[in-house]
Order: structure tokens, then sequence, then C-alpha cells
């Protein structure tokens, strides 16, 4: 780009974004000349936009017109998000755009919307409507080049493999998306936006914007394998296969996706044939028979199994297992028995099969060569992994699978338990990693050459030290994982203890974190009590506090009046607190008098058996003598045994009520006890009924999972039958339509040739019958000829004819005479001839003039106008007429003159005589004539113009419009434009 193309860039773009940085956001996606080349293309672009030769509609419907913006914004997310996120960093800016991190697809999805919304069709600022349409123009332009630039650089090649999947970038569009190319998106997210007619891609290619990206089938076929019969049919994933084996990926060249014709399916896999031809694979199975394109195409399940077995021993087998290594491993196995040499140019399969025999021969069991059981594979494993398995009763026959796979729902818990869990089901559940491990499993039928996949796969790590160690420290972790699993299941069905059967981890950990919950919220609880109790034990210790103060300040208070008087307010909170405190103590001795008197109560109840008459003796008895004591006292004496009987009084009340105290405290605490004792209990029985729930919930929700699996495989089975007997019906009434069709065309031809042979035999019988009568016919004629007149021939009536023209003045004698020759010059060339001849041309020119415009003489000019049109098409006679002057100048004349027909005719003699150079001169020396058929010409798309505009229909219109395409065609014949 030259200084002044950047800096009018950076003009036409400063409403948009920074030239800088879009320049070095692109950097990191593309090259530096991918870079020149999408600013090249925008240079161009903006110079258009700018200079209003590529404009959106007014009033910028892409943003007003809710459905336009719709179905823009749906056309750009049929873009992959990746790439959209890229195409709308480079355009907008914004780093967070990158930072993707685990996004959900609908919320990614959404905000993306949200931006092509807001962001690249949105009003981000105030101005015209065609501002901001020639904004976003600029915006979707770049964006689109951008990214299809960007893809072409990172695309690989299909020489090298297939995109995405073999290397370069994820696909430009999404899967699901019906478009597949740049030039899609701008045609339909624009085509209705844009102002003006005609393709929007041929305009924008014309000023150098090109976009060239399109996104391949293959990049987006899904490879991965559902049913392996219905998947191969097509070839595109043999071919794959093929291509990964072989390394060489010129076959995907010649793969034809998308696949929807048979002829296609066919094709591919008779390309994929070819190349395993090529490397030596056998195309035949065990039979001996051929196996073909067609075959795979249909879907033979015999024949393609076959070819997948060659390609696996033939291509796949020298890749997995190393020759050295296996020979090897043999040497050392062979070295402690019996001295054999090993040759390492055998097959892969016999060092296979030797490797085999020589193991179980260690542990005692003797194997033949192609006759692997289930046994020898077993000791083949636990002689390298030294796992010792298990095993139920082996399946011998496919019955005694389907009864185990359709009975599965009707096990109990007995059955269940009956087995012992501590051991472990089969070899699968350690080998899982492994192609065709599911073979070691007990109730899967046992076929040996999935045993030699297995042992194939496994060759790579038995050989190998290091890789067998990590193997067998692997599959000792996942053995004391499952034996600590059996163990817990063993204890949790062990009756007696509790009714809880085994829980899986997800129900442990709910069960740990619901009792972690509860166990919070007793310390939560515990921590609440406490703190209630020592902020009751501080507000005590608070009021015990202001009492003493207040008792202190009394003393102040009647001092100083004056100083109470100011602190009014401090006085009246004391008092209040002195009343408060007087009413606490006074309720707390009614408390305690209570307490007496009830305890009074109940000792009076239990001392009823003893006299009322005794106490009162009693009673008096001890207070005679405490009476004369008293008054043998003096005052002193008596005030000392007062005093002493009041400490004895208050101290017995202050036992009494602490030993109550006691009682309620520790009765109290008991209670306490026993209702936590109580919570606690129905916690945990809660919580128990919630994980026993769940998990029976979880086992029913299990079986019932394993009976809607039985209930979708009987489904699938009996669909495929239905799907059989409805494809046999529909190829029964085919091959009935097809040969009904078959029989009527046969019909058909056989009733043409019948009808043919009719014809001919009815034409030679009708010529037989009258062969004499047209011999009459005949002789008549040549009677008729010899006595015709040489007066009476056409020739000779049309000079006569041409004669009375000039001396005749009857009009109605000169229209006839004018009709014979038109007649005579449109059916004989040589008739023309003769009337050039005899100057007939002149005499017609003169006729003209003298016509005026009624309607009869309009008659006799249209028959000379037909006869001059006659003599014109003849080449011979031509140029008689285009060296006549005058003849040109008069047609030109009643061409601008007239409006009917006779305009067609005249313009039709113009467009002959043109055809010659003479013609030609003289009609282009007419300069103010060809004026006038120009202005003629403009007057005419006028009206046609208006026509369309008032949407006019009929004959008027039709009219006007052929006569512009012949004025239209005369004006450039004769202006050479």
């Amino acid at each position: 780009m030259t200084p002044a193309m950047v800096a009018v860039l950076r003009e036409s773009l400063r409403e948009v974004c920074s030239l800088d940085d879009v320049k070095e956001r692109m950097g990191k996606y593309m090259s530096t000349e991918a870079c020149e080349e999408v600013l090249i293309m925008m240079c161009q672009i903006c110079k258009n936009i700018d200079e209003r030769r590529l404009k959106m509609k007014a009033h910028c419907p892409i943003v007003t017109d809710l459905r336009l913006k719709e179905n823009a914004t749906r056309i750009f997310l049929c873009y992959n998000p990746e790439w959209l996120r890229v195409g709308l960093h480079i355009v907008l800016g914004g780093d967070c755009l990158l930072q993707s991190g685990s996004w959900k697809r609908d919320k990614e999805v959404h905000f993306l919307k949200l931006l092509l919304e807001k962001q690249l069709f949105g009003q981000n600022g105030t101005g015209y409507t065609e501002t901001l349409g020639n904004i976003i123009l600029k915006r979707m332009f770049l964006l689109v080049a951008a990214l299809d630039r960007a893809k072409m650089e990172r695309t690989l090649p299909l020489k090298f493999g297939i995109d995405s999947l073999d290397g370069g970038s994820p696909p430009l569009f999404c899967h699901r998306a019906n478009i597949k190319s740049s030039q899609q998106i701008i045609q339909k997210s624009l085509a209705e936006a844009m102002h003006g007619e005609g393709d929007l891609l041929v305009h924008l290619s014309i000023m150098g914007y090109k976009l060239n990206y399109q996104q391949l089938a293959l990049s987006e076929y899904d490879f991965t394998i559902g049913n392996l019969f219905e998947d191969l049919h097509d070839g595109i994933i043999l071919c794959r296969v093929v291509q990964l084996l072989l390394s060489d990926a010129s076959i995907i060249l010649k793969v034809i996706a998308p696949s929807d014709t048979h002829k296609k399916k066919l094709q591919n896999c008779t390309t994929a044939i070819q190349y395993i031809k090529q490397a030596g694979v056998p195309i035949s199975d065990a039979d001996g028979v051929t196996i073909s394109a067609e075959d795979i195409a249909n879907g033979d399940k015999e024949l393609i199994l076959s070819l997948l077995w060659n390609m696996f021993i033939h291509m796949q087998l020298p890749l997995v297992v190393n020759k050295t290594s296996l020979a090897r491993e043999l040497s050392r196995l062979k070295a402690l028995a019996v001295e054999q040499p090993i040759s390492v140019t055998k097959s892969h399969m016999g060092l296979l099969y030797d490797w085999i025999q020589v193991v179980c021969a260690k542990c005692g069991l003797s194997v033949e060569s192609s006759q692997i059981d289930r046994r020898a594979l077993n000791y083949f494993i636990n002689h390298y992994l030294n796992i010792s398995i298990h095993t139920c009763p082996l399946k011998k026959t496919f019955s005694d699978c389907r009864k185990e796979l359709f009975s599965c729902h009707e096990q109990t818990a007995t059955a269940i338990s009956s087995c012992p869990s501590s051991k472990i089901e089969d070899l699968g559940d350690f080998l899982q990693d492994f192609p065709a491990s599911g073979i070691l499993a007990n109730d899967v039928l046992f076929d040996e050459k999935g045993a030699i996949i297995l042992i194939a796969f496994l060759c790579s790590h038995l050989t190998n030290d290091k890789r067998l160690e990590q193997l067998r420290n692997s599959i000792s972790g996942r053995l004391d994982c499952q034996r600590l699993e059996n163990r817990v299941s063993a204890r949790l069905r062990s009756p007696g203890k509790n009714d809880v059967k085994y829980q899986s981890p997800q129900t442990e950990k709910a069960a740990t974190i619901i009792q972690a919950q509860i166990r919070r919220i007793i310390a939560k609880n515990r921590y609440h009590k406490l703190k209630r109790s020592i902020s009751i034990l501080q507000g005590a210790i608070r009021a015990w506090s202001f009492v003493n103060m207040t008792r202190k300040s009394s003393c102040l208070t009647a001092a100083s009046p004056t100083h109470a008087r100011a602190y009014g307010s401090y006085s009246r909170y004391l008092i209040f607190i002195l009343e408060r405190h007087r009413f606490v103590r006074m309720r707390r001795s009614t408390i305690v008098i209570q307490q007496a008197v009830r305890i009074w109560i109940g000792e009076r109840k239990r001392s009823e058996n003893i006299e009322p008459f005794e106490s009162h003796e009693f009673l008096e008895t001890t207070a005679s003598p405490k009476t004369d004591c008293i008054e043998m006292c003096d005052g002193s004496s008596l005030q000392t045994y007062t005093s002493l009987v009041s400490l004895d009084q208050s101290q017995h009340k202050r036992s009494h009520q602490s030993t109550e105290l006691k009682i309620v405290l520790y009765s109290t605490l008991r209670l306490q006890r026993w209702w936590r004792k109580v919570l606690l209990h129905q916690s945990i029985k809660l919580s128990a009924i919630s994980i026993q729930s769940s998990v029976r919930g979880w086992l029913a929700r299990k079986q019932v999972k394993r009976i809607t699996c039985c209930v979708h495989v009987i489904q699938r089975w009996w669909r495929n039958v239905m799907f059989l007997e409805s494809r046999k019906r529909a190829a029964t009434t085919i091959q009935s339509h097809v040969r009904g069709w078959i029989a009527r065309q046969s019909a058909i031809r056989k009733k043409k040739s019948i009808t043919i042979i009719q014809s001919f035999v009815k034409a030679y019988h009708v010529r037989k019958a009258s062969k004499e009568e047209v011999v009459y016919i005949r002789s008549r004629i040549q009677k008729a000829s010899a006595q015709v007149d040489d007066g009476m021939r056409l020739i000779n009536r049309l000079i006569a004819a041409l004669s009375q023209i000039t001396g005749c003045r009857s009009i109605s004698s000169i229209r006839q005479t004018c009709t014979t020759l038109s007649i005579a010059t449109e059916l004989s060339e040589k008739c023309c001839e003769t009337l050039v001849d005899a100057g007939a041309v002149d005499i017609l020119l003169k006729q003209i003039p003298r016509l005026n415009r009624g309607i009869p003489d309009q008659e006799v000019l249209k028959q000379v106008l037909y006869t001059l049109r006659n003599i014109a098409r003849f080449p011979n006679v031509r140029p008689v007429l285009a060296n006549n002057p005058q003849l040109v100048n008069t047609i030109f004349q009643e061409l601008l003159r007239n409006k009917t027909d006779m305009f067609f005719i005249a313009c039709g003699i113009l467009m002959k005589l043109c055809e010659s150079e003479e013609g030609r001169g003289f009609a282009g020396a007419l300069r103010h004539h060809i004026r006038g058929l120009g202005s003629m010409v403009r007057g005419l798309e006028k009206k046609v113009e208006l026509d369309k505009r008032n949407g006019r229909t009929g004959a008027r219109k039709e009219d006007n419009l052929r006569r512009l395409g012949e004025a239209a065609a005369l004006y450039h014949l004769l202006t050479d434009k």
C-alpha cells in the first residue's frame, strides 16, 4: 500500500476503528502479505462507500428493520464461535473476546448474539442513517475479509490431509449451519439491504473485494462409528482408514463428499478397493469370493468383515507388532525350555501364534495353531500380569448370553448376595483401555479374531519391561480399589447390623456433608447458649455494681442538693434502678416464701398420723422455759439471743435455698440432657431415613434403567424387522411399477411399429388404386397448359398491372393493383427481379407523395411498403434499393411519421438495407433523421418507464415495448453503438 492509500483508509475508518490497532490485531492471525491484501480490499471498498457508489437503502434497514437485523445476526452466528470471537476482536477490539474459558455453548452463543446486535449492527452514535449504514458496511466487510484470509492461511491443503482433523485450524463455519462460504455470508446478509440492482458479489469482485474460502464437506464429516455396516457403505470412512494406515493423503483428493447418491458411494468404495489392492491386501474372503465395491456399497456384512480382517492382518498388524521385540521375547521364553532357532522372517501372525503356544505350554496347556480359546487367553494374560481372577461359569452359546441379557431385571437381593462380591468378574475390567478387551467378559461370545486383535495391541506393552511394569502397577491399583469397595459392600450387606445396602461414593459423600452440617448446627447452638448465659451474668453484675454505686451516692445527694439538681436526669435514672432492684428482691422473697409454704404443706401431708394436741403440748412445754429464761434475762441478753436466733434462721434459710437450687439445677440438667438425646436421636433417624431413601431411589432408578435398556434393545430389533419388511414391500411395489412401465413401453413401441406398417400398406393400396386417376389428371394438366395464353401468365400480368398504376386515377384500382404486386413479390423471387427490371421501384416511389392521410390512401401506402419489403428480402435485388437515396429518405420519413403497422414495415425495410455498405452509407448521411430516431427512442423509453410505474397492462404497453425494441435496434445499427 502506498502512503496515500494508507492515509485515505485511515481517514475512512476513523469512525469505525483505528487502522494501526487493526493491523496489530490482524498480525496475530495472518501474515504480513495477507494483512496487505485485506487492507487493499478495504481501501477499494471504503472508497466506493464514501463516494456513495456502494450504500444501503434509505433509513439503514439493517438497523431499523427488525427482520433484516435478526436475519443478519443469524447469518453471522453461522461462524464457528472461536472464529467469530477472533473477527470481533479484530474489528471491535477488546481482549476479553479471546478469553473463552469454559463457557457453555448456549451462553457463548447468547453473548455473541448480544455483541453482534449491540456493537456490530448497533447504533453507537448519533447522526444520519446513511452515515450509520456506511459504518456498519465497513465493519461487516472488514470482519468477513479478515476471517476469510486468516482461515485461508491456516487451512491444511487437501493433498496433506483433512483440515481440522489432520491439522490446520477449526472449521470456519458451524457444522449445522447452511452457509459454507464467505460469499454466502455477504450475499444473504446484505441482499435485501443494499441499494441498487444486480448481483452484489459481481459488483464487489469488480471493485477488488474477492472472497475465496469454501468449507469442504470432508471437514464436517462425522467419522465416528455408530453402526459399522451402515457407516462404511458410503466409502468415506473406508478411504479415511486407508489414508491413516498407508499415510497417503492422495486418496482424500479422490473422495466424493457428500456421497448422497448410490453412484457416488460406489465411486468412493471403488477408490478404496484400488488403494487396498495396491497395498498388497487380498481382496477376497476365506472361501475365495472376490470382494467388490458393490458389495461394500450394498452393506454385505460377511464380505465387509472379511475385508476389514485382511486390512488388519496386512496393513495394521505390521504397525502394531514389532517383529524384532517379539522374536527377542520368544527367544527369552524358549531359552528356559528347549533351544530352538527363532526366525524373524516369519509372518506376524505366525510369531503371535508361536508366542501364545510357548506361554500356554509353561502353564501346562497345549494350544494348537489357529485354535485359541478363552482359557488359553486368560492363562496368557495371567502369565504376564500375575492376577488371580474368579470366573463364573462360561456361556458357551449365544442363547445363554441372550438369556442372561433378558433376565437381568429378574434378579433379586438373594441372587445378588449369592455371588461372592469380593471376587472380580472378568479380565476386561483391567484391560478396558485396549481394543477388543470386551471379549474377556464371561457373558460375551468368544471369538478367535478378537483375541488376536487384543494380543496384537498388548504386544508392545508385554514385550517391553518398562511398559509392562507400568501396566502391572495400574492394574494393582485398580485391584486394591475394587477389593476395598467389595469389603465395604460386604459389611453393608451383612445381616443383623443394619438394613443399609451398598452405597455409591456419591451417597457416602452426601451423608458426610449432612453429618458435618448437623454437627456445625449443634456446635453453633451450644455457642449461642453459652453466649446468652454470659450476657445474663454480665447484666446481673452490672446491676449489682449500679446498686452499690447508688448506695454510696445517696449520701452525696443528701449533702449537696444543688449538685443533685444539676444532675437531675442522672438521679432519676438511679432512682429507677433502685426501685427495680427493690422489686426484684421482693419477687425473690415471694418465690422463696412460696417454695417454703409448698414444702411445709408437703411435710404436713406426710405427718398426718401425728396428734395435734401432742404438738400443742410440746409447743407449750418448750415455750415455757424459754419465757422463763426471757424473763430472767435482762435487756442486753435478750437482744443477744434475738440476734442469734435471727442469724440461725437466716443460715437455715440459705442452706435450704442452696439445697433446693442444687436440686432444681440437677433436674434441669437431667432434663436438658434427656431432651438433647431426644433431638440427636431424631436428627440421626431423619438423616438415616433420607440416606436410605436416596439409596433405595438410586437402586430403583438403576433397575428401571436396566429394564429400559432391555426394552430399547427389543424396540430396536422390532423396528429393524419392520423396516426390512417395509423395504421389501417398497421394493416389490417398485418392481411391479417398473415391470408395468417396461411392458407398456414395449406395447407402445409395438403399436407404433404396427401403425407405421399399416400406413405404408394403406398408402401402397391407395397409390395402386389411384394410378389410373393420376394419369388422367396429368393429361388434363398438359392439355390446359397447351391452351394457356402468354398474356395470362403471372409475370406478364404484373407488368400490365405496373403500367396500369401510372395511368389509373381510381384509388380502389390502385389499391387492388398494389395488393396483387405485394402478393406476387411475397411468393416469387423471379417476380421481384422482373418488377425491378421494369422500374417498379421508381413507379412506387412516385405514388407515395401523392397519397394523403385518408384510410384508402393509407391502405395503398401499406401495400406499397409491403412490396418494397418483399423486394428487399432478396440479396440479388437489394443493391438496387440501397443505391436509391430517394427511397431511403422516403422510408425514413414514413418511419418517423407513422405510429401504426407501417412503422414496423418501414423499420424492417431500413434494417434490410443497412445490411449492405451502400445502404448504411446513404442512411448514415441522413443525420437529421437519425437524430429524430434517437429522440423517438428516448420518448419511447420514458413511456415504457411510466407504464411500469403506473402498473399499466394491455395492448398499449405491449405496442410501446415492441416499438421501443425495433427503434432501439435500428438506432444502434445506424450509430454503431
